[in-house]
């Protein structure tokens, strides 16, 4: 029976791992219940008053959507820049300009159906990816660590092939199954780059990669505590990437930033912290 036991040891050859069907539970009650952010949800939800402009698709039934925000030009500019050493995060002003064309029809209204609410970008990087980087923890199957209703955003500035330079999904129901199963949100050190030994163990089915060819400009939004992903270096040349992470707010994106200090730079500091009692509902 799925998630009848603990651990499973060198399943299929593979390193032994503890499997705990409580992984996904715990998330839940350390970032929704102990550090406030459901409560900060259902105070946004309360709020919002643009119900009438929600637009339901992929993000919503496949958990993963495609976008198109740049020109190919746009992103070859914002490249450019990387490669001078200047982090555009590092500019507030130039932030929030990058932000206001992000954050356009339609996928403005994709991103309210999902929350039900406004939504804030409270954490952000720029990232250039080069062939020969170390492989970690990111190139293995999971689901992020945060609150249950967040979404991240990855706009690639250049493109990629469908195996290579790009995040790999599976589906929302093997993402579920595997969830019960204990793997997901299993100890970073014991994640597994093929978990087909786990899916065949429990006869979990098929087990689905799916991957997008993405051009330059182009994003992949997703609920990342939701559907299970990995990284997949580039082989030839550096992936651009620039990574948001996505929260529901009480207010519109733009004020929100403006009377707060998001979106935060990602390394600084934890991308989820503690929410102080003081701005609880």
């Amino acid at each position: 029976m799925i998630g009848s036991g603990r651990d499973v040891r060198n399943i299929g050859g593979v390193m032994a791992i503890q499997l705990n069907p409580l992984y996904a539970p715990n998330n839940r009650q350390l970032y929704d219940v102990e550090m406030g952010y459901e409560r900060v949800h259902q105070d946004a939800r309360r709020r919002f008053r643009r119900a009438g402009k929600m637009d339901f698709g992929d993000l919503n039934s496949r958990r993963v959507e495609k976008f198109r925000l740049f020109t190919a030009k746009e992103a070859a500019k914002i490249r450019k820049r990387m490669d001078e050493g200047i982090n555009p995060v590092a500019d507030r002003s130039e932030t929030l300009a990058l932000l206001k064309k992000v954050f356009m029809p339609p996928l403005d209204a994709r991103l309210i159906a999902f929350f039900n609410s406004e939504y804030v970008p409270h954490a952000m990087s720029y990232d250039k990816i080069m062939p020969n980087e170390p492989f970690t923890h990111s190139d293995c199957w999971h689901c992020d660590g945060g609150p249950t209703n967040h979404l991240v955003m990855m706009i690639y500035l250049s493109g990629s092939r469908k195996k290579t330079a790009n995040t790999l999904f599976t589906t929302g129901r093997m993402t579920d199954y595997l969830k019960v199963a204990g793997y997901v949100f299993c100890h970073m050190e014991q994640r597994l780059a093929d978990v087909s030994p786990i899916v065949n163990r429990f006869q979990l089915g098929q087990f689905e990669e799916i991957a997008f060819e993405i051009k330059a400009g182009e994003a992949i939004v997703f609920q990342s505590v939701n559907i299970l992903h990995k990284r997949a270096l580039p082989t030839q040349g550096p992936r651009y990437t620039i990574t948001l992470a996505l929260l529901p707010s009480p207010m519109p994106w733009l004020k929100a930033c403006e009377k707060t200090g998001k979106p935060l730079r990602l390394g600084m500091r934890p991308t989820f912290e503690n929410i102080p009692e003081s701005e609880l509902p």
